[in-house]
């Protein structure tokens, strides 16, 4: 009980994501229980593959409850918590716990950030976080990184939880679809924390490749309604290293993820309803 794995349904907020989308061509192994094994895809991106984890909610009651010792609350997670000696415990965050620090999740009807994107003009939704579209058309990636720019928002007790976590010495790592740094502002050390969607803080020439701080050069223009261009090559645009739809998973992400989903001892999932890979598969990657 409490094992990796096994997730936690009372400490799950199914409200959103981050920028992914699923694709229909599913790949990867069987499990002895015959449901498809998504495969973690360091190279191939985020999106490029759909998560075919089960959901809680479909579970009987009882299997449910039993994770928790029959108690199916916030109380019951905290409790089991305290109860068992746990040391590795790893978090799973979608966008879901920001959207009480007034950033909105990607896909809740009307209110959901792809339903608010027709001011840019876009082909389609997503195509604001799609590599191919940005090198043809940067502005309105960096118009909506205005509003999306870290700084803005204040952590929710939803973070400092995380990192009450952290100070008892029970939390092995968070990995996060958020892009808006919430968790290392809220005191999370940044070893701590994989951004497995990327974040604002460093960014890339599209050009020349030529690393940057994000901080002042992308900011000031993206405050000023600008698309930043490189200092060194003078050519090509300055991009946030945010992971879009057809670019590889941070470094960090593959180097961690086998060693943190095979030593935690309580996995918690929350803000995100675990439909697209990376994220989604980590839960069938636990121990037992």
């Amino acid at each position: 009980r409490g094992r990796c794995g096994r997730r936690q349904p009372a400490a799950r907020a199914a409200t959103g994501r981050l920028p992914s989308r699923p694709n229909p061509q599913r790949r990867g192994g069987r499990h002895d229980s015959g449901r498809a094994a998504p495969r973690i895809d360091v190279e191939g991106g985020m999106g490029n593959l759909h998560s075919e984890a089960v959901d809680p909610a479909t579970l009987p009651e009882e299997a449910r409850a039993a994770v928790l010792d029959m108690e199916l609350t916030l109380a019951g997670v905290a409790r089991k918590i305290k109860a068992a000696p746990l040391r590795n415990i790893v978090v799973l965050a979608g966008a879901g716990i920001s959207v009480a620090a007034g950033i909105p999740d990607f896909r809740t009807p009307g209110t959901g950030l792809y339903d608010n994107l027709a001011k840019y003009d876009l082909p389609r939704p997503e195509a604001v976080f799609d590599l191919d579209y940005f090198k043809t058309n940067p502005a309105p990636f960096f118009s909506l990184a205005r509003e999306l720019w870290p700084g803005k928002a204040l952590p929710t007790r939803t973070h400092y939880f995380l990192r009450l976590l952290h100070a008892k010495g029970v939390l092995r790592r968070v990995y996060t679809q958020n892009i808006d740094a919430l968790e290392r502002r809220a005191g999370l050390p940044a070893d701590v924390v994989v951004e497995a969607h990327g974040s604002f803080a460093d960014a890339h020439c599209t050009a020349c490749r030529r690393a940057h701080k994000s901080e002042p050069l992308v900011r000031d223009a993206v405050m000023a309604g600008e698309v930043p261009r490189c200092p060194i090559c003078r050519v090509g645009v300055v991009k946030p290293d945010i992971v879009f739809f057809g670019e590889a998973l941070p470094l960090k992400f593959g180097q961690l993820v086998e060693g943190d989903m095979a030593a935690c001892d309580m996995l918690i999932v929350m803000g995100t309803s675990l439909q697209v890979a990376p994220i989604g598969s980590l839960p069938e990657r636990g121990g037992p």
